[in-house]
């Protein structure tokens, strides 16, 4: 895949987001997901990686693309901590926002940038689209399941 590809997932995972998130009503957001996800934590974690994603591509931007290790599973744990506060359709906002402007970022990359993030298997800072259909996958799945 090169950069338009990633381009173009993106941009299409976040229309889905978009539309999923216009459609919410005020009880979709404390639909309960399993795990103690509700559709507002699952958003909310959304917001959250996309935020650190585009943080990092920053880094990558100024000082060269390094490998970087972090153990999610401990991160998504604090981040369910955090996501109890963010509910309804701020945390739809905060989704929306985060993915857009990640997308935005990654619009201005260069092949080259791209290449090197690719080189160094962080293919998460490219295709956010990947994180964003499976969750938009089982926000969907537990609002059929409600």
């Amino acid at each position: 895949m090169d950069l338009s590809d990633y381009i173009r997932e993106n941009n299409v995972s976040v229309q889905r987001l978009i539309a999923q998130v216009s459609q919410l009503s005020s009880a979709d957001y404390g639909t309960d997901m399993g795990g103690g996800w509700t559709v507002s934590t699952a958003l909310v974690h959304l917001a959250f990686w996309d935020s650190c994603r585009l943080a990092l591509l920053r880094r990558w931007i100024m000082d060269g693309v390094s490998v970087t290790t972090s153990d999610s599973e401990v991160i998504n744990q604090g981040v369910e901590a955090l996501a109890g506060a963010i509910t309804g359709p701020a945390a739809g906002t905060m989704a929306v926002r985060a993915a857009q402007a990640h997308d935005t970022e990654i619009n201005r990359i260069s092949p080259e940038l791209a290449d090197a993030i690719a080189a160094a298997d962080q293919l998460t800072v490219l295709r956010r689209s990947v994180h964003r259909n499976a969750h938009l996958d089982e926000i969907e799945r537990a609002l059929r399941q409600a």
